[in-house]
C-alpha cells in the first residue's frame, strides 16, 4: 500500500471564514488508492473535521464529516480518478491530501 501527500494552494476552493491556517499536520488516507472507501485519522482534532472532496477541474464532489475521530469516504457514485481532499474544522484549515479512486 502507498501513501500519497501533497499540498495545494487553498485559495483556489475558496474557503471562507478561516481563522486560523495549520499547515504543519499532514493526514493521510488509508488505503489510498482505493475502490470502495477510505479512511483519514482525525482524532487529534477535539472539533469535528469536514473532508471537501473536488475533482481536478475544482468541482465539489462530496462532503464526509468525522464521527469518533475518523472520516470514512465511500466511493458510491464517484468515477475513478484523482480527487483532492480539503480538511476543516468550522474555522480552521486543517490540511489537504490527494485522493485516488480506482
Amino acid at each position: 500500500d502507498t501513501i500519497f501527500n501533497f499540498s495545494i494552494a487553498t485559495d483556489c476552493f475558496n474557503i471562507n471564514e478561516v481563522d486560523e491556517i495549520n499547515t504543519k499536520i499532514n493526514y493521510h488516507a488509508f488505503p489510498n488508492p482505493f475502490n470502495d472507501y477510505t479512511s483519514i485519522d482525525v482524532s487529534d482534532q477535539s472539533d469535528n473535521v469536514s473532508c471537501n472532496i473536488y475533482s481536478i477541474n475544482g468541482n465539489l464532489v462530496k462532503t464526509a464529516v468525522s464521527v469518533n475521530g475518523k472520516i470514512t469516504i465511500s466511493r458510491n457514485v464517484i468515477v475513478p480518478g484523482i480527487y483532492f481532499g480539503i480538511l476543516q474544522t468550522k474555522n480552521k484549515y486543517l490540511g489537504s491530501l490527494k485522493l485516488i479512486i480506482q
